[in-house]
């Protein structure tokens, strides 16, 4: 009997963060590609999703919407899910207690950001409180902890105790990402040069973003600035060896 993989997807019928539901979805098409010859993909969805994914063994469909799912996730109460190798592309997972050496059960979840923690004001009470709740949750029943870089994975033991369970996993560019053919006439538009690379955070993240790009040679360009932020981040990326004109900074 060969393995099977359940993948968590939860946005299917209600999107609530478009990125993580493309992700996911992209992932779930890349686990299908690659998957050996002995192994099947599966979907775990919300109550009322009606997922179009070719080459998915199976998808299985549980009793409540995304909305009272993750209520009832952050609660551990996981009716209908069952066990196996699960991995959820965000913390949107059903975490409880489960048997690791005889069960051969496995959980990994997915943290994109630690807005909750670093910056809880750019987020609803509701969703900081949630996010924090699987959290906590993941650090008891969790088995892999995946995040985008290893910058993060430093930073995560600051509030999460681990262990060795983190993993670092890039995210990759979605599935039909190309340079668009006007993109020379795009970046003139915006007063881009043709090499940089993208930057977005607090001031005091950002300097090791400008450290990086001045050793690369390349250009960095902040999005999302705060307003009348942007003489101390030109300042900061001075000192970090980018004169102004080699790191524009673009508000909100």
């Amino acid at each position: 009997m060969g393995a099977q993989l359940r993948v968590v997807l939860d946005q299917i019928a209600q999107v609530v963060d478009s990125d993580q539901a493309g992700a996911a979805r992209d992932l779930t098409a890349g686990l299908i590609a690659t998957a050996p010859t002995d192994c099947t993909v599966e979907a775990i969805v919300a109550s009322g999703s009606q997922l179009d994914l070719a080459g998915l063994a199976d998808v299985r469909s549980l009793g409540l919407a995304r909305r009272e799912l993750a209520a009832s996730w952050q609660l551990g109460f996981t009716p209908g899910v069952g066990g196996g190798l699960i991995h959820a592309p965000t913390l949107m997972a059903p975490l409880v207690k489960h048997d690791r050496v005889h069960d051969h059960d496995q959980v990994a979840v997915t943290v994109w950001d630690f807005l909750a923690w670093e910056a809880p004001q750019s987020l609803s009470k509701t969703l900081v409180a949630w996010q924090r709740g699987m959290m906590r949750r993941a650090v008891r029943h969790a088995d892999v902890v995946v995040v985008p870089s290893h910058e993060m994975a430093e930073r995560i033991g600051s509030f999460a105790k681990l262990g060795d369970r983190v993993r670092v996993i890039a995210g990759a560019q979605p599935d039909g990402f190309a340079v668009p053919a006007d993109a020379a006439t795009r970046r003139a538009a915006l007063s881009l040069p043709e090499r940089y690379v993208v930057l977005t955070g607090a001031a005091e993240r950002l300097k090791q973003g400008f450290r990086a790009a001045a050793a690369a040679d390349t250009d960095a360009v902040v999005l999302d600035a705060a307003e009348g932020a942007e003489p101390q981040l030109a300042e900061i990326a001075s000192a970090a060896g980018l004169p102004e004109r080699r790191a524009p900074i673009r508000g909100a």
